[in-house]
């Protein structure tokens, strides 16, 4: 046995072989047992394993003899002898074995590979088969059948084969335009076609074809055809005069994907004429409330006035952030009289959209009158109502609404306490903080007496304190941002570069840690302190989105348990799909506070525009009123700054 273990480097080199062998047999996954690894074979197999081990044994211990280099054994190998082992290992071969074969990049080669295809069935042999076929790149009528053959596999619908095929063909790029048109015309595989869309946009972009357009529209897919912010720059780029007429008919099909109809409404947005206008209205009209709020957006901004009736009719629309947008373009379209009759029903409205809209309307009414409207939606039910009360109340910068929101604070959750606490700092000048005895007695000695400063003095007084206020590491922090809210949603980036050394012996980590290490340390200290009864999830991200838990859960005992293994488990890979992690955390229904760390701009994902991820953001929180933290590891990523200084959020460089 020690002889035949040669052939492996040894007895290790043995080990693995075996291991490898026993891999195959079982889907690729090494299965241990107890009583040794021959249980696993029946005489047949075991012979033809014991054969093989011989042979290559032979031909390892014939190269060390003679002085070769270890690479000479695979040359030792001619096509048939590759092939032979595949017939008689099936799935259990090595999947080097096809690596191998393409090297001879010869006809003998590429119908051995042909045949392969027809002898593996295992999922685990697919990738490495199909991507031996790039050893006949160069090889002129070789390489074209190589083409034609993954062509061919990609159209054959298995759902393990299909992938890699078209995976490897993709890899061919320009050399394979006519075998993924012939895929996007031809396969019956939407997922395919989807697929064969990504390498073929710059032919698109540069013949910009009606039928080019047509082909794209019907096929495209987020992520499988690539990111959405590309995909928009192709929409504009073709002129108006062909595209229009085919959008139109493309957002009146039932036929078309929702996706691809926003990014018409979207490109339409960007391109402000009567012509584009006619598109938004057609969206109008679309049975897909995510388009009706592309279009309600992006008409908001034109000076129309002419479609009063279908806004009404989205008034009663499901999704809240279209009913809160068709309501603020309902101000701007009726007359003010009609409107301020309308803004007095909605502050006793039972939906709390229209009550938040109404607290928006009350900026444009005289102070006193505002105020007294406002102070009844400071105690509303709803959060959002709240917010969106106090923050016209900073707006009248009016002494009268101070003692309203130092009373208010007294009963309020955290984040809406600290939300107060910055709208009285940004009216007073003065910097107490969430505590509401504080303010009280404050405003006691005041009283009467007290004047809104300047606003340049409270600028200059807020400089001051930032300089005598040094940032201290508290308990139940996050790089040192405290985690005051009772509702927190953590998104932390596991990306490839997550694995870089976090390079410095600061407060957050060590030379001998990583990006990730530290992150994870950071959350998991966090999370140890995170009080019982507050709700939390956690998200992690890389080119997917993986979260803990569907929706936000109450921190316990078993909860806080979970969540630290979850947290441990994490591995750094792929790229950094931000908008996919924020789009995924604004599902759930009940947060109100975000911390969110990264290392990098976006790459991967729906939209990497880091402009259309912010506007995206804000298009959000126009209703929900959201805090954003941000930490951004290892330099200034200008996305999350924005992200924090959008929804009053704080944002952290960790260098």
């Amino acid at each position: 046995m020690e002889f035949l273990a040669v052939g492996f480097g040894g007895r290790a080199g043995f080990d693995h072989a075996v291991g490898r062998e026993r891999a195959g047999r079982h889907g690729g996954t090494t299965v241990p047992h107890r009583r040794g690894w021959l249980r696993w074979f029946d005489p047949t197999t075991a012979m033809a394993f014991l054969h093989r081990i011989r042979r290559v044994s032979f031909v390892a211990g014939l190269t060390a003899l003679l002085g070769l280099p270890a690479t000479a054994t695979a040359a030792a190998q001619s096509t048939r002898d590759l092939l032979a082992d595949v017939r008689r290992l099936e799935d259990r071969v090595d999947p080097g074995v096809f690596k191998q074969i393409g090297r001879h990049a010869d006809e003998e080669a590429y119908d051995a590979l042909v045949q392969c295809s027809r002898i593996v069935k295992q999922p685990v042999n697919f990738k490495p088969l199909f991507l031996a076929c790039h050893f006949f790149r160069g090889e002129g009528a070789l390489e074209q059948r190589a083409r034609v053959f993954l062509r061919d596999q990609a159209m054959d619908g298995d759902p393990f084969r299909s992938p890699y095929a078209m995976g490897s063909l993709i890899g061919f790029e320009a050399d394979a335009k006519a075998e993924l048109l012939h895929i996007l015309q031809k396969c019956k595989d939407a997922d395919m076609r989807a697929m064969a869309l990504q390498p073929l946009r710059p032919i698109f972009r540069d013949g910009l074809s009606k039928s080019g357009l047509e082909l794209f529209l019907d096929n495209y897919q987020p992520t499988a055809s690539g990111n959405q912010s590309d995909a928009l720059e192709l929409l504009r780029a073709y002129p108006p005069e062909d595209s229009y007429p085919i959008f139109e008919s493309k957002l009146k099909s039932k036929k078309v994907a929702s996706v691809v109809k926003q990014m018409i409404a979207l490109t339409a947005a960007a391109m402000p004429s009567a012509a584009s206008t006619e598109l938004l209205l057609d969206a109008l009209k679309v049975k897909d409330e995510s388009v009706q709020l592309v279009a309600v957006r992006a008409l908001s901004k034109r000076s129309l006035t002419t479609h009063e009736k279908e806004l009404r009719k989205l008034s009663k629309a499901r999704h809240p952030e279209l009913r809160f947008t068709v309501y603020q373009e309902l101000a701007r379209v009726s007359s003010e009289e009609a409107w301020s009759k309308e803004v007095d029903k909605m502050l006793k409205a039972k939906d709390p959209v229209q009550r938040q809209v109404a607290a928006l309307s009350c900026a444009s009414l005289p102070k006193l009158e505002a105020i007294d409207k406002l102070a009844k939606l400071l105690d509303d039910s709803y959060p959002g109502v709240r917010i969106q009360a106090m923050l016209v109340l900073e707006q009248l910068r009016h002494k009268g609404v101070i003692p309203l929101l130092i009373a208010q604070m007294g009963h309020d959750t955290p984040v809406v306490q600290h939300r107060i606490a910055k709208v009285l700092q940004n009216l007073t000048g003065e910097g107490f903080g969430p505590q509401p005895r504080t303010w009280e007695r404050w405003w006691q000695g005041e009283g009467d007496s007290f004047s809104l400063p300047p606003i340049e003095e409270i600028l200059r007084r807020a400089r001051e304190r930032e300089r005598k206020e040094a940032r201290q590491e508290t308990v139940g922090s996050f790089y040192g941002l405290p985690v005051i809210s009772d509702r927190v949603i953590f998104i932390l980036d596991t990306s490839g570069s997550m694995k870089e050394p976090y390079a410095t012996s600061g407060k957050y980590g060590t030379k001998e840690g990583t990006r990730l290490s530290t992150a994870q340390a950071q959350l998991s200290n966090a999370l140890k302190h995170f009080p019982e009864g507050r709700r939390f999830n956690v998200i992690f991200f890389d080119s997917f989105v993986r979260r803990w838990q569907e929706g936000l859960v109450d921190m316990n005992r078993a909860h806080r348990a979970q969540s630290l293994g979850f947290v441990s488990r994490q591995k750094a890979t792929n790229a950094t799909a931000i908008y996919d992690a924020l789009e995924a955390a604004y599902k759930d229904q009940e947060f109100d506070t975000i911390y969110l760390l990264t290392d990098g701009m976006p790459k991967d994902g729906r939209i990497e525009d880091p402009v259309l991820i912010r506007k995206a953001v804000r298009d959000w929180n126009s209703l929900r009123h959201i805090t954003i933290h941000c930490v951004s590891l290892g330099g200034h990523i200008p996305l999350l700054k924005h992200l924090a200084a959008d929804s009053g959020g704080e944002f952290t460089v960790v260098q």
